[in-house]
């Protein structure tokens, strides 16, 4: 019976996981970018909408990580993520590399703002 209840615990993980994982699929809105690239990048949209996809797949690990009830979770979301992002039809199969080491980059660079402590700024100034 425990290995049932394991199996079958590990499946509802990977659903959950992947629904999660889904929703940090979504595309940016066009107001969104509209926003960030008026704001932050000089008009590049291109260069907004990636910055977009790039936080909400961050952040949504970071979320993860942190309200986790175990190292479990984290690492399904992580794990279907990664899946998710090598299929993903924004990204040229030549440049999936560079998209892996851009979000990885981002997921570090969210991670320290939202745990440095003694930073003067506000958390969300820091983001």
């Amino acid at each position: 019976m425990r290995l049932f209840r394991s199996f079958r615990d590990d499946r509802a993980l990977l659903r959950r996981s992947s629904a999660y994982a889904a929703a940090l699929m979504v595309e940016p809105t066009a107001p969104e970018v509209d926003w960030l690239a008026t704001s932050a990048t000089r008009g590049d949209r291109d260069h907004a909408e990636w910055e977009l996809r790039y936080l909400r797949r961050s952040l949504g690990i970071l979320v993860a990580q942190r309200d986790a009830l175990d190292d479990r979770t984290a690492s399904a979301v992580a794990r279907v993520l990664e899946v998710a992002l090598a299929r993903d039809p924004a990204i040229d199969a030549a440049k999936r590399v560079v998209a892996q080491k851009q979000i990885n980059s981002r997921l570090r660079a969210y991670g320290d703002a939202l745990t440095s402590r003694n930073a003067p700024e506000a958390t969300s100034t820091r983001l």
